[in-house]
């Protein structure tokens, strides 16, 4: 599974809690600068590859994909699951020359995706913060990531409702064989 997620200096907003009668307090800024979080997540063991790319199309996908490949390692194809973003689906990114198979989710529904879990607590880890340029955020988002990571299991147990998923996955890998 692969999805990009746009971060910014932008804050995003979350409920807070505060006594009745009284204003929560809003830290605020509006500075449009933005980091994309590029993730890829193997739903059966919950090992992930993250990079932090300026912009989101076929250049920095192209990064993306070769560092998740060297990463990776072997000589087997991959099969990675995306959405249909213009960029994953460019002409310009020759996929047999990674050795990865796309395999492309029905339009316009980003539910299927798991990744888009990742991404949503990470959101609202860094939520109602004000940081002060992007090298500040970049680290933020580093550290909880690091965090995620380190627990162990967090982002398997995350895809255990995804069943269909993991089903699927296996039944392809038991085929190959």
């Amino acid at each position: 599974m692969m999805d990009e997620s746009r971060f910014g200096l932008k804050v995003y907003f979350r409920r807070r809690w505060c006594p009745y009668g009284w204003r929560p307090p809003w830290v605020y800024e509006d500075k449009y600068q933005w980091l994309w979080l590029y993730e890829a997540v193997d739903p059966l063991s919950g090992e992930s590859f993250s990079m932090l790319l300026p912009r989101v199309d076929c250049d920095c996908l192209r990064i993306f994909l070769k560092g998740f490949r060297e990463e990776v390692g072997g000589e087997e194809k991959i099969g990675l699951i995306l959405d249909n973003s213009p960029s994953h689906r460019s002409k310009m990114i020759d996929w047999s020359s990674l050795g990865i198979e796309p395999v492309y989710l029905p339009p316009y529904s980003p539910e299927l995706n798991p990744v888009e879990l990742v991404f949503r607590e990470l959101k609202g880890r860094l939520s109602n913060e004000v940081y002060g340029d992007l090298s500040e955020l970049e680290e933020r988002i580093c550290d909880e990531l690091r965090g995620m990571k380190d627990e162990e299991g967090r982002l398997k147990i995350r895809f255990e409702g995804y069943r269909w998923l993991r089903e699927a996955i296996e039944n392809i890998r038991t085929r190959s064989k």
